[in-house]
């Protein structure tokens, strides 16, 4: 829920094929195809003290 929140996500179930494959490639594959892997992340210590506060803010 807290990433919902914060991160200007979106849920979608699409029960339609084709237009599921339409979404995944316009969208999806692009959005692969300019990410990078991060195979492990250390959190910094802004997002530790935030993740620590973020219920009171």
């Amino acid at each position: 829920m807290r990433s919902l929140e914060f991160n200007d996500e979106l849920n979608l179930v699409v029960m339609d094929e084709v237009l599921a494959k339409d979404i995944r490639t316009r969208m999806f594959d692009v959005d692969i195809a300019k990410s990078r892997r991060i195979e492990s992340a250390e959190p910094s210590l802004c997002a530790m003290i935030d993740r620590l506060l973020s219920p009171w803010i």
